[in-house]
């Protein structure tokens, strides 16, 4: 199958999907109200990411079928239970012991079965899944980030060809997948993605991005996502000074405070998305210059961070 009918497919499905899935969270009222720490103005359905992980889930099971030898349901496997509980989250605040719980218990059941022998990994991905969620904090941003991240593995993997195949097609359904969804999460958005979207982008996001490493391409799989992972490096750092809890919803990222000014959604978002397509390029270049284009990234959200920590005052 042609991976453009593939994002054609996906994409539909996943604009269906959330249409519904707006329609659901409406009825069943499951709203996000804004509160002093919000980035919106209105009452807004949440819990939309359920349409991502449906999407993820349906056309996968099409692909690949559930026999042994497709080897697709541990990875199915390892989302919904990271998905189940970050969609109870949202439906009832719950503590983050049980949360943490979950999500390791989703980790190593990912791990131990495709790369037996790092469970290790599983540290830096919890890191990587919550920085993804508390950055989802803006319409649109954190499916643009998706979207820049499987279309980045989506590029790296042809020139790449030890990278597996069934992470190619991953990637390309998680592209499509984002895309349907930022129709109705685009400022100003119809629906949030509630932690069931973004903690669940998070690991899609981090699996895509760990198989990338495991292959030995370090810098690509650290400048793909280096804007979110700045961000919420410098401002948890920033709180662990103060010694706030960093576990606490706030609204200190850099792109937050330039939003609380008065910069609209889609305009930050803009600025991030044009970071990430030169991020991509360099991503791309790091296969043959990975230090180099490591500084060059690194400078270049270094002026991203600036831009948005100047539009905060």
């Amino acid at each position: 199958m042609s991976y453009f009918y593939i994002v054609v497919g996906v994409f539909l499905l996943s604009l269906t999907l959330s249409y519904f899935t707006v329609k659901a969270s409406r009825t069943l009222k499951i709203i996000d109200v804004p509160n002093s720490r919000s980035n919106h103005k209105h009452s807004t359905p949440t819990a939309g990411g359920l349409a991502i992980v449906l999407t993820v889930t349906i056309f996968m099971l099409f692909y690949k079928g559930l026999s042994p030898e497709t080897k697709i349901l541990p990875f199915l496997t390892s989302l919904w239970i990271i998905a189940s509980v970050s969609l109870v989250d949202d439906l009832k605040s719950l503590q983050v012991l049980p949360r943490v719980i979950f999500q390791f218990t989703s980790m190593i059941t990912l791990l131990s079965y495709y790369m037996p022998g790092y469970l290790f990994l599983c540290i830096p991905l919890f890191f990587f899944i919550n920085f993804y969620n508390f950055m989802d904090g803006i319409d649109g941003s954190a499916v643009s980030e998706a979207s820049h991240i499987s279309f980045s593995f989506f590029i790296i993997s042809f020139l790449v060809p030890e990278l597996p195949e069934s992470m190619r097609i991953l990637s390309v359904v998680l592209f499509g997948a984002s895309l349907g969804f930022a129709k109705f999460n685009w400022h100003p958005a119809k629906i949030f993605l509630g932690d069931v979207g973004s903690i669940s982008l998070g690991l899609i996001c981090g699996w895509l991005l760990l198989n990338l490493a495991m292959e030995g391409l370090y810098a690509a799989s650290l400048i793909i996502p280096m804007f979110y992972l700045a961000d919420s490096s410098l401002t948890i750092l920033k709180r662990l000074i103060q010694r706030k809890k960093i576990w606490e919803a706030h609204s200190e990222h850099f792109f937050q405070k330039a939003a609380r000014k008065g910069h609209s959604h889609s305009r930050i978002t803009k600025k991030i998305i044009a970071c990430n397509l030169v991020l991509m390029g360099l991503a791309v270049a790091s296969i043959t210059y990975p230090i180099l284009s490591f500084l060059t990234a690194t400078t270049i959200v270094s002026f991203l961070l600036y831009n948005l920590q100047r539009d905060s005052y």
